[in-house]
Formats: structure tokens, C-alpha cells, sequence
């Protein structure tokens, strides 16, 4: 984002979604499921880099949302969301499904999750009062990027508690050798 005028088909339509529709709105709200190779735990992400107004609408917006996680983004770019921070509009990314799959009850949480954002922001009268929740806000993000050849087998499942010392999962060549443990 904001993608490139002339540039290829993809930068091209990122471009006409940044000019066309996201600098004419007042929050961005971005669903996901969890892509083809992740499994997650459900969570919120909000923009953290932008104004303090800004950065505070979308907590607001984050804390609408039913999941039990809820990250502060440090990121400026390159995502939608993140960019629609940077142009000061308040945005979130919610994450809910593993492996670009979503149960009916997920997809119906979805649908609840946008009219619960929806009240929050005083966009929706339906009745309902808007709900806060209290996800756990994940404060120090750590990823880690390999340096070994092979496929990350977790040794935890998404959503589990890890400790200090405890092994996340090991990276295996492909004769199923096991080349790296990985500990917290």
C-alpha cells in the first residue's frame, strides 16, 4: 500500500483501493482467516502508528471485537490496515479461523464482531447496547525467522500458554530429521 498508478495488476488495484475508497473513509475495519498455512489463535491487531486520537479509536474498535488477543501494531506499512493508520483513519485487522477456514459459528462471530464495532462507533442503532471486552493486550510481539532449510512442526497448539524455556516447536528437514529446536 498505497500500491503504484502504473505498476503491476496487483499494485495497480492497491493503488485504486487506497485513492477510490480508503481515503474516503472514516475507519477501516479488515477480516481475516487466518491464511492457507497458519494456525492462530483469534485475535485483534490495532494501528499503533499514527495520531494519539487515531491510535485510540482503533483500540476502541479492537476491544468491540470477541477474541481473547488483542496487538498493538508497530507497523507503518505495508499492510491495508496499517496504511490506513498512517492516513490517520482509525483500523483494525482481526484474525479468526486457521487455514483460510472458518466454522459457521466463526463466520457468525464475524458478522456480530462488525455490528458490536458498528454501535461502538455510533454507526448502528439497532437496540443493542455496544459490548466491551477485555482481551489480553499482547504487549512484546516476538517473531522469529529461520535460518535452517525445513518445515516448523509447533509443539504447542494455537492459543496455548508458553513459558520461559519451554519448546514452541522444532524445524525438520525433509526426511523428517529434526534440525532446530526452538525454545521461548
Amino acid at each position: 500500500m498505497p500500491g503504484n498508478r502504473n505498476g503491476t495488476p496487483a499494485e495497480q488495484i492497491a493503488h485504486q483501493q487506497a485513492v477510490e475508497f480508503q481515503s474516503k473513509a472514516d475507519y477501516y475495519l479488515d477480516l481475516h482467516s487466518g491464511g492457507d498455512f497458519t494456525q492462530l489463535a483469534p485475535y485483534v491487531y490495532y494501528v499503533g502508528i499514527a495520531e494519539h486520537e487515531v491510535i485510540q479509536k482503533a483500540r476502541k474498535m479492537a476491544k468491540a471485537v470477541c477474541v481473547p488477543y488483542m496487538v498493538c501494531s508497530q507497523q507503518g506499512n505495508p499492510g491495508i490496515y496499517n496504511y490506513a493508520g498512517t492516513c490517520n483513519i482509525p483500523s483494525i485487522l482481526v484474525e479468526r479461523g486457521c487455514q483460510g477456514i472458518w466454522t459457521r459459528g466463526e463466520v457468525e462471530q464475524y458478522k456480530e464482531d462488525v455490528r458490536n464495532v458498528l454501535r461502538t462507533l455510533g454507526c448502528l442503532n439497532d437496540g443493542k447496547a455496544p459490548i466491551e471486552y477485555a482481551p489480553i493486550e499482547v504487549i512484546n510481539v516476538l517473531s522469529h525467522a529461520s535460518v535452517y532449510e525445513g518445515c516448523w512442526y509447533p509443539s504447542k497448539d494455537a492459543g496455548e500458554r508458553v513459558k520461559l524455556g519451554e519448546k514452541l516447536g522444532e524445524v525438520r528437514d525433509c526426511f523428517w530429521k529434526s534440525v532446530r529446536n526452538i525454545l521461548l
